[in-house]
Parts: C-alpha cells; sequence; structure tokens
C-alpha cells in the first residue's frame, strides 16, 4: 500500500521542482493530484498485486508511467522493481543538484556530506522550520510570557519522552481509525474534517484519506467526513496563502457543524 499511496504526493513534490513533463507542467496541481490518483487506485496497485505476474509489456508500461509521473529515470524505477520508498525518492530528486528533498514539507531543500547513497541524512523541513523556530518560540513564551524557567531538556518532538509500544498489538495490523469509527458511532452528530498537505510525507494526504475511506462508515456518516488539501507541508499552516485559506475553511467548517 505504501507505494500507490505516496504516488500522489511523489507526483506533487516533481511538480513543485519542475521535473515533470511539460504536458504535465501546464496543469494545476489539483488536476494533476486527481489523474495520479486515478492511477495510484486502478492501475498501480494492480500492477503490484500481480508481483512476478507481470509480462514484461506490462512491467514496461508501470516502469514508464512512474518515470512520467515522478520524473524519475526509467533506469533507477527498474532499479526499485516499481517500489519507490520515501528515503530513495528524497535523495534522488534533486541528486544532480547536489541537494535533497524534506519529509515533512518537501517544498524544503538540504544539502547532505555525500550526494551518492540511497537516504537522506536529515530533514531538511525539520531543522527549517521546527528545531529552531520551535524551540525559540516555545522558550521565549516560557520566560518572557509565563516568567517560567528550568534546566530540563525541552523535547520539541517527543524523542525524550520513550518509545512506542505496540505490545497491544502484536502479530496484527495497527489500527487506530477504529477509535473514530467508534466515536462517530456513538456520537452520530460528529464532524470530521481532514486537513492535508500535498507536499507532506510524514502522513501523506492520500494514505489520510485512504484510512479514512477504509473505516467501513454507513452512507450517513460518510456524509460528516470533509478532506480539504493544501499546497503546503506537515505543517500547513507556515504556508502564508495556505494558512489564511484554513481560516476561511475553518470558520465554514464549524458554522456547518452546527447545522442539523
Amino acid at each position: 500500500l505504501t507505494y500507490p499511496l505516496y504516488l500522489p504526493s511523489y507526483a506533487a513534490t516533481s511538480w513543485y521542482y519542475k521535473k515533470l513533463s511539460p504536458e504535465l507542467q501546464k496543469k494545476d496541481i489539483k488536476t494533476l493530484m486527481k489523474e495520479v490518483e486515478n492511477y495510484s487506485i486502478n492501475e498501480y496497485v494492480t500492477a503490484l498485486m500481480k508481483g512476478d505476474r507481470l509480462s514484461p509489456e506490462e512491467y514496461n508500461a508501470v516502469v514508464a508511467k512512474l518515470s512520467y509521473y515522478t520524473g524519475l529515470s526509467e533506469s533507477f524505477i527498474r532499479q526499485t522493481d516499481l517500489r519507490i520508498n520515501l528515503p530513495q525518492y528524497n535523495k534522488e530528486l534533486l541528486r544532480k543538484e547536489g541537494k535533497t528533498v524534506g519529509r515533512l514539507d518537501s517544498r524544503f531543500t538540504g544539502i547532505d556530506y555525500d550526494d551518492t547513497g540511497s537516504s537522506t541524512s536529515y530533514d531538511p523541513s525539520n531543522t527549517g522550520t521546527i528545531s529552531g523556530p520551535y524551540a525559540a518560540g516555545v522558550m521565549s513564551y516560557f520566560g518572557k510570557e509565563l516568567n517560567y524557567t528550568n534546566d530540563l531538556t525541552y523535547y520539541i518532538l517527543g524523542g525524550g519522552l520513550g518509545r512506542w509500544n505496540y505490545s497491544n498489538v502484536q502479530n496484527k495490523y495497527l489500527n487506530v481509525a477504529e477509535y473514530l469509527r467508534q466515536a462517530m458511532s456513538n456520537n452520530p452528530s460528529l464532524k470530521v474534517w481532514v486537513l492535508g498537505g500535498y507536499y507532506d510525507f510524514a502522513t501523506p494526504y492520500f494514505a489520510s484519506e485512504y484510512v479514512m475511506k477504509h473505516m467501513g462508515l454507513r452512507p450517513e456518516q460518510q456524509k460528516n467526513v470533509n478532506f480539504t488539501y493544501y499546497e503546503a507541508g506537515h505543517m500547513l499552516y507556515i504556508h502564508m496563502p495556505s494558512l489564511k485559506q484554513m481560516k476561511i475553511d475553518a470558520d465554514s467548517f464549524y458554522k456547518n457543524s452546527l447545522q442539523p
């Protein structure tokens, strides 16, 4: 599932860096995403399901299409056996320019020590949007606004708080969406708004949509779920046009949620 669910985000990022054909570059991103989504959940996922049953002609067709939608070379895609994982993509897309693209927000680029290899040495969108600004902002707020200081380490991403514990889901698939389905069943009036960024590789928007579309909601429940996507990354609000549109969309969502 990883590969077809990531493909639209790959295409969006390649479009952003103008790595696609002129035919695709002239399309707006929403139109392009619909096209790639359609290919992902029809032809691409079927090809992956076939595995070694793919004929040489079918295999070559998938290689050509993945190259078309990602801007990556056909030889590279053959080396991945039609399965481009995220670290490979982030390293490969701008390799010739000596740059990498971010995970939290692929609009950010980085420079590795070594341009070879199949993964990046760090996430430039993390260092560019979280580590420094977030730490400085919260420490300033604690010290100046709350007049509170101590010598404890502030963990921006929870790295010092321990490991995830999956003991309750050993030997089975972890599906936290079931809690949301239960909540929507217990409260039929509950409205859900899913926001995503086209350039977010941490929680790809199409993967989020996949989860929501596989919760087993009844038709009347499905009407209570809305999706809105922005030309931004994981932190939608650092892109000013997206932040302004989010405010408009949020006001509309809250207003509509009050309707019977």
